[in-house]
């Protein structure tokens, strides 16, 4: 199952996206479980720092939260996006290949 929430300009132009995904035990990234998906963001360079990517985060964990325990991603510690992820909620709780964080934001409630 995948979801998909993004972000348009008035003329209708897209300027990013977040979405997730369950995994089964063998596609890595930061696999947890069958039941808790993998989540993706990505934003255009020229909006970086504009509160896209907070807005987008937020509102995908906002409605996660009523659906799923906890999510999950992948992101190298050089990318500043993780600064992102901890702001939205998100701790480390692993690595991966490659040197990649695994970083989840588990619900109070939730699923």
């Amino acid at each position: 199952m995948a979801r998909v929430e993004g972000a348009v300009l008035p003329d209708g132009t897209p300027i990013g996206a977040v979405w997730s995904r369950l995994l089964q035990p063998d596609e890595g990234g930061s696999y947890v479980d069958a039941e808790t998906p993998q989540v993706g963001i990505a934003v255009l360079p020229e909006y970086h720092n504009r509160g896209v990517g907070t807005a987008l985060l937020s509102h995908y964990v906002e409605a996660a939260s009523r659906r799923y325990q906890a999510v999950t991603l992948s992101v190298h510690p050089e990318n500043h996006a993780r600064f992102l992820y901890e702001k939205c909620g998100f701790v480390r709780y692993g690595a991966g290949g490659g040197g990649y964080w695994q970083m989840i934001h588990r619900f109070a409630t939730g699923g």
